[in-house]
């Protein structure tokens, strides 16, 4: 048997050994099998502490989407953000199941609220420098 020949399929019980390659006796090795070691056709097993969440809530990338352009430039959004954020947290924690997209929505809340932190000290700002261009008319 050369190196790029396929091992010969099982005819009997009794195996053959090649004397290049001494291994330890094994069951005959179907060449049209999966290569992984133990593969087992089926479903997968589910995992000890239970199945994984498969909850999405259905506000969550609007929230997601609201907070980021609260953030860029449209900070008229950020309270939105803020609101939705704040009550789709609580319908989550009100419910006791998990979310998937938890960890999104609260990254929604956070960017409303600097988008509206922003918004503020943009307005106070505009509201100073017009009252700096008021006095010095």
């Amino acid at each position: 048997m050369t190196y790029f020949e396929p091992p010969p399929l099982p005819k009997s019980s009794s195996r053959q050994v090649d004397p290049q390659w001494p291994t330890a006796p094994q069951e005959p090795v179907d060449p049209y099998a999966s290569p992984a070691e133990g593969y087992r056709p089926g479903p997968a097993p589910a995992a000890p502490w239970g199945p994984p969440a498969q909850n999405l809530h259905p506000r969550g990338t609007t929230i997601l989407v609201l907070g980021i352009l609260s953030v860029t430039f449209m900070q008229i959004l950020g309270p939105f953000a803020w609101v939705m954020g704040h009550r789709a947290l609580r319908e989550i924690d009100a419910s006791g199941r998990p979310y998937i997209n938890g960890s999104s929505i609260r990254a929604g809340m956070i960017l409303g609220i600097i988008g509206t932190v922003l918004g503020l000290i943009g307005l106070l700002w505009m509201m100073v420098i017009l009252g700096a261009l008021l006095a010095s008319a």
